[in-house]
């Protein structure tokens, strides 16, 4: 299971299948170290919740508990996110639990 703790409160509906949000979101191993993040791009990434191979599950599962607004911390085991394989670039090991702290900045 993922464990999460809100950072800020959000407002209106829960983010559900089908609708578009646009996150911001930073991803770190349980160490701090930082792998990957949108406010460096200073741009947030927009999907479709519930659209197979956007983002990794554990942020999908996330998203499902946050509304526009809300900012959360999320500590995602493995095989939620990048699993056996690690991540493509080879950042994140195999069987790495990471944490991702994710804004959810849009709901359409």
């Amino acid at each position: 299971s993922m464990y999460y703790s809100p950072v800020k409160q959000g407002s209106g509906d829960m983010a559900k299948r089908g609708d578009e949000v646009s996150i911001h979101f930073k991803g770190t191993f349980l160490n701090g170290v930082e792998f990957e993040s949108t406010y460096t791009l200073k741009q947030p990434m927009q999907f479709t919740v519930g659209q197979e191979g956007q983002v990794i599950k554990g942020l999908e599962k996330a998203i499902y508990r946050m509304n526009e607004g809300a900012k959360s911390k999320f500590i995602i085991p493995s095989q939620f996110a990048f699993g056996k394989t690690g991540s493509s670039t080879g950042i994140v090991r195999p069987y790495t639990t990471v944490v991702y702290e994710i804004e959810l900045v849009k709901l359409n």
